[in-house]
Protein backbone atom coordinates (compact mmCIF):
# COMPACT_ATOMS: atom_id res chain seq x y z
CA UNK A 1 0.00 0.00 0.00
CA UNK A 2 0.93 3.73 -0.48
CA UNK A 3 -0.37 6.80 1.31
CA UNK A 4 0.06 10.05 0.70
CA UNK A 5 -1.35 13.10 2.33
CA UNK A 6 -1.12 16.51 2.56
CA UNK A 7 -2.24 19.59 4.28
CA UNK A 8 -3.96 22.50 1.31
CA UNK A 9 -3.30 25.76 3.29
CA UNK A 10 -5.49 27.53 0.56
CA UNK A 11 -8.66 25.21 0.78
CA UNK A 12 -8.10 24.62 4.62
CA UNK A 13 -8.50 20.40 3.78
CA UNK A 14 -6.53 16.94 4.27
CA UNK A 15 -5.86 15.90 0.88
CA UNK A 16 -5.09 12.20 0.70
CA UNK A 17 -4.43 9.37 -1.86
CA UNK A 18 -4.07 5.39 -1.26
CA UNK A 19 -2.81 3.22 -4.12
CA UNK A 20 -2.47 -0.91 -3.75
CA UNK A 21 0.19 -1.62 -6.38
CA UNK A 22 1.55 -4.62 -7.06
CA UNK A 23 3.74 -5.10 -9.44
CA UNK A 24 2.65 -3.64 -13.09
CA UNK A 25 -1.10 -3.86 -11.54
CA UNK A 26 -2.64 -1.18 -9.45
CA UNK A 27 -5.74 -2.99 -7.14
CA UNK A 28 -6.67 0.37 -5.54
CA UNK A 29 -6.33 4.13 -6.49
CA UNK A 30 -8.47 5.81 -4.01
CA UNK A 31 -8.74 10.21 -3.05
CA UNK A 32 -10.45 11.87 -0.83
CA UNK A 33 -10.93 15.55 0.93
CA UNK A 34 -11.47 16.14 4.32
CA UNK A 35 -12.86 19.20 5.63
CA UNK A 36 -12.00 19.36 9.48
CA UNK A 37 -13.96 22.15 10.52
CA UNK A 38 -17.24 21.02 8.46
CA UNK A 39 -16.46 17.39 9.52
CA UNK A 40 -17.10 16.47 5.60
CA UNK A 41 -15.44 14.27 3.11
CA UNK A 42 -15.13 13.87 -0.93
CA UNK A 43 -13.83 10.40 -1.34
CA UNK A 44 -13.62 8.07 -4.52
CA UNK A 45 -12.03 4.79 -5.56
CA UNK A 46 -11.28 2.60 -8.54
CA UNK A 47 -10.88 -1.02 -7.68
CA UNK A 48 -9.26 -3.11 -10.28
CA UNK A 49 -9.57 -6.93 -9.07
CA UNK A 50 -9.15 -5.92 -5.39
CA UNK A 51 -9.16 -8.53 -3.03
CA UNK A 52 -11.89 -8.04 0.15
CA UNK A 53 -9.06 -9.76 2.57
CA UNK A 54 -8.31 -6.19 3.57
CA UNK A 55 -11.68 -6.49 5.07
CA UNK A 56 -11.28 -9.30 7.07
CA UNK A 57 -10.14 -7.93 10.27
CA UNK A 58 -13.04 -5.25 10.23
CA UNK A 59 -15.50 -8.43 9.62
CA UNK A 60 -13.69 -11.30 11.43
CA UNK A 61 -16.81 -12.55 13.77
CA UNK A 62 -18.61 -12.28 10.40
CA UNK A 63 -16.85 -14.31 7.92
CA UNK A 64 -13.66 -16.90 8.65
CA UNK A 65 -12.49 -16.03 5.45
CA UNK A 66 -12.70 -14.02 1.99
CA UNK A 67 -10.73 -14.31 -1.27
CA UNK A 68 -11.44 -13.56 -5.18
CA UNK A 69 -12.06 -9.88 -6.64
CA UNK A 70 -13.68 -6.99 -6.93
CA UNK A 71 -13.62 -4.21 -9.44
CA UNK A 72 -15.59 -0.75 -10.03
CA UNK A 73 -16.09 2.48 -8.74
CA UNK A 74 -17.22 3.58 -5.45
CA UNK A 75 -17.71 7.35 -4.15
CA UNK A 76 -18.45 8.67 -0.44
CA UNK A 77 -19.52 12.44 -0.43
CA UNK A 78 -21.11 14.30 2.76
CA UNK A 79 -20.65 14.52 6.43
CA UNK A 80 -18.99 11.56 8.53
CA UNK A 81 -22.45 10.87 10.32
CA UNK A 82 -24.55 10.90 7.24
CA UNK A 83 -22.09 9.52 4.23
CA UNK A 84 -23.79 9.66 0.95
CA UNK A 85 -22.90 6.41 -0.79
CA UNK A 86 -22.40 5.17 -4.73
CA UNK A 87 -21.11 2.65 -7.03
CA UNK A 88 -20.69 2.51 -10.36
CA UNK A 89 -19.74 -0.72 -12.62
CA UNK A 90 -18.96 -2.74 -8.99
CA UNK A 91 -18.68 -6.28 -9.82
CA UNK A 92 -17.62 -9.61 -7.36
CA UNK A 93 -15.00 -11.53 -9.70
CA UNK A 94 -15.29 -14.94 -8.05
CA UNK A 95 -15.24 -13.53 -4.53
CA UNK A 96 -15.22 -15.72 -2.32
CA UNK A 97 -16.84 -15.58 1.19
CA UNK A 98 -16.91 -18.12 4.39
CA UNK A 99 -19.52 -17.37 7.12
CA UNK A 100 -18.07 -18.43 10.00
CA UNK A 101 -21.72 -19.40 11.43
CA UNK A 102 -21.61 -21.94 8.09
CA UNK A 103 -18.00 -22.95 7.39
CA UNK A 104 -19.27 -23.42 3.75
CA UNK A 105 -16.97 -21.36 1.20
CA UNK A 106 -18.95 -19.89 -1.50
CA UNK A 107 -17.94 -17.63 -4.54
CA UNK A 108 -19.73 -14.97 -5.73
CA UNK A 109 -19.79 -13.34 -9.54
CA UNK A 110 -22.34 -10.69 -10.50
CA UNK A 111 -23.08 -7.32 -10.48
CA UNK A 112 -23.75 -4.85 -6.79
CA UNK A 113 -25.22 -1.59 -6.75
CA UNK A 114 -24.50 0.53 -3.55
CA UNK A 115 -26.64 3.69 -2.94
CA UNK A 116 -27.54 5.56 -0.09
CA UNK A 117 -30.57 3.35 0.63
CA UNK A 118 -28.80 -0.08 0.35
CA UNK A 119 -26.38 -2.39 -1.40
CA UNK A 120 -28.44 -4.62 -3.90
CA UNK A 121 -27.26 -7.80 -5.31
CA UNK A 122 -29.27 -8.36 -8.51
CA UNK A 123 -29.09 -12.11 -10.00
CA UNK A 124 -25.53 -12.65 -8.09
CA UNK A 125 -24.37 -15.97 -8.89
CA UNK A 126 -23.63 -18.30 -6.00
CA UNK A 127 -21.63 -21.79 -5.73
CA UNK A 128 -20.47 -24.29 -2.95
CA UNK A 129 -16.89 -26.03 -3.37
CA UNK A 130 -18.82 -28.99 -4.49
CA UNK A 131 -21.45 -28.73 -6.93
CA UNK A 132 -24.50 -26.48 -5.65
CA UNK A 133 -25.43 -23.38 -7.46
CA UNK A 134 -27.74 -20.64 -6.53
CA UNK A 135 -28.80 -17.12 -7.71
CA UNK A 136 -29.07 -14.29 -4.73
CA UNK A 137 -31.17 -11.53 -5.07
CA UNK A 138 -31.79 -8.72 -2.43
CA UNK A 139 -30.62 -5.76 -0.40
CA UNK A 140 -29.25 -4.96 2.82
CA UNK A 141 -31.07 -2.01 3.27
CA UNK A 142 -29.83 0.56 5.24
CA UNK A 143 -29.92 4.61 6.41
CA UNK A 144 -26.58 6.32 5.26
CA UNK A 145 -24.60 3.36 7.23
CA UNK A 146 -27.24 2.99 9.73
CA UNK A 147 -30.33 0.48 10.65
CA UNK A 148 -29.37 -2.03 8.55
CA UNK A 149 -32.32 -4.45 7.75
CA UNK A 150 -31.96 -7.57 5.11
CA UNK A 151 -34.51 -8.30 2.52
CA UNK A 152 -32.63 -10.96 0.07
CA UNK A 153 -33.42 -14.35 -1.28
CA UNK A 154 -30.99 -17.39 -2.10
CA UNK A 155 -32.26 -19.78 -4.74
CA UNK A 156 -30.24 -23.01 -5.09
CA UNK A 157 -29.70 -26.51 -5.78
CA UNK A 158 -27.99 -28.62 -3.90
CA UNK A 159 -26.04 -26.36 -2.21
CA UNK A 160 -24.06 -27.04 0.99
CA UNK A 161 -25.38 -24.75 3.64
CA UNK A 162 -24.04 -25.94 6.64
CA UNK A 163 -20.21 -27.76 7.20
CA UNK A 164 -20.22 -29.16 10.98
CA UNK A 165 -16.34 -29.80 11.97
CA UNK A 166 -16.40 -32.88 13.81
Amino acid sequence: FKLAGRWDEESKRLKAFLSNELGEHNALMAMADYDPEKKTIEASATLNGMSPKIALPFVSGIFSDLGGNMSGRLSAKGSLDSLSLASRDLRLEALTITPAFTGVTYTLNGAVDINDTGIRLDGVEVADSSTGKGTLNGTLKHNHLKDMALDASLRFRQMELLNLKE
